[in-house]
């Protein structure tokens, strides 16, 4: 064979090479991308979530404290109590897409369902409490007595989960 039918021969091949080194590696890159676009930031966005739930919790509780603190005033005792229900209502919307987010069958799953039944039994409790506050002439204490504990079960569940969602995005990230 002749070196002028050869060379572009061997031209042609190595560029043939090229773009299927090429094709492959966007075929790898956009792999990942996927893996990433999936796995990370969807535990991201669970954690997130999780924050976020926790957050909404906390700001209810400390408005169930402004009820029992200065619930003396009817006007500022509506405020403070529909805020809290506001935010105890918000925190189980809330927890209702976490459950969207984590993968089904998984313990997180279970711990967000266990959540969302304790932050149910902690809005229910709270109802009961206020209503024994408001029967015991806006005393804090007996709202005080009332409340305490029906918000514990929510709020270890909810460190856990948290836990555990950390972890999990921890290791979707090491993973990808």
């Amino acid at each position: 064979m002749k070196l002028s039918v050869k060379l572009p021969l061997a031209f042609a091949l190595s560029l043939a090479l090229l773009f299927a080194g090429g094709i492959f590696g966007i075929y790898k890159l956009n792999q990942a991308i996927a893996a990433f676009e999936v796995d990370v930031l969807g535990h991201v966005a669970a954690h997130k979530k999780g924050a976020e739930v926790a957050s909404n919790f906390a700001v209810a509780i400390q408005e169930w404290k402004n009820v029992l603190l200065r619930g003396k005033k009817p006007e500022d005792l509506d405020k403070y109590w529909q805020n809290h229900q506001k935010e105890m209502t918000d925190s189980i919307a809330l927890a209702r897409e976490l459950d969207k987010l984590v993968d089904d069958g998984s313990p997180e799953q279970a711990m967000v369902t266990k959540l969302i039944a304790g932050l149910m039994t902690a809005q229910e409790g709270y109802k009961q409490a206020f209503d024994a506050y408001k029967s015991a002439d806006m005393d804090f204490a007996a709202g005080d007595k009332a409340a305490r504990g029906k918000d514990r079960d929510a709020a270890s569940v909810l460190v856990e989960l948290q836990k555990a969602l950390a972890k999990q995005e921890s290791a979707a990230a090491d993973e990808a």
